[in-house]
């Protein structure tokens, strides 16, 4: 079904307790962010922080992208490891191409005692 004919479905999103960071190591930021809102629409789970920054879960990217969850995990492992992987290359340049950072492949979000 395509995406306007779900438009309307955002209304329902399920509104989570804020997120409570644990403390920083030393030198390190504290970036308190938590899921404002968050959804599954046609499998691809999304949502809101409480920024007002949109996302999508690994499960959601790896379906709206047509691969299988396992795919995002072993990308996100091999940017990571900061060996020079040709699909990381690639994914980068493609997000510096849009002048968004590709400094991490995701945002870690704590949600109660899961990431």
């Amino acid at each position: 079904m395509p995406a306007s004919q779900n438009s309307n479905k955002i209304n329902g999103l399920v509104s989570k307790m804020p997120f409570k960071p644990a403390t920083p190591a030393p030198g390190q930021g504290v970036l308190d962010l938590g899921i404002q809102k968050q959804v599954e629409i046609n499998g691809i789970g999304m949502g809101v922080l409480s920024d007002g920054t949109a996302f999508l879960s690994g499960r959601g990217l790896a379906r709206l992208c047509g691969v299988g969850h396992r795919v995002i995990q072993d990308l996100s492992s091999e940017w990571i490891s900061g060996q020079s992987f040709a699909r990381v290359t690639n994914v980068k340049a493609i997000l510096d191409a849009h002048g968004l950072p590709s400094a991490a492949p995701y945002l870690e979000i704590r949600q109660g005692n899961r990431l």
